[in-house]
């Protein structure tokens, strides 16, 4: 099971999991899909942030940004490691 391997893997994994998953995120747009345990990890940096820092002013740029790559057909970055205009 693919949780199961990324909880032991990566540290503080199952913490993403605080928080019911929406229709966007902030992993989502910053790296986007995630195949392997790097780029799970990087993801899950951005699920942390995300969690601690959780605002209406970062929920409405999110959804912003996603309506944005939607009507630019670019769901996910090309580069995982590219900032968001969110920093």
């Amino acid at each position: 099971h693919l949780v199961a391997h990324y909880a032991e893997a990566i540290p503080r994994y199952q913490e993403r999991h605080a928080m019911t998953p929406g229709l966007t995120g902030l992993a989502q747009l910053r790296v986007g899909y995630a195949d392997d345990v790097p780029t799970t990890r990087r993801k899950l940096a951005h699920d942390l942030d995300y969690i601690e820092n959780a605002s209406i002013g970062m929920d409405l740029k999110l959804i912003f940004q996603t309506i944005s790559a939607v009507f630019a057909f670019n769901g996910s970055p090309s580069d995982p490691t590219a900032n968001s205009s969110l920093e």
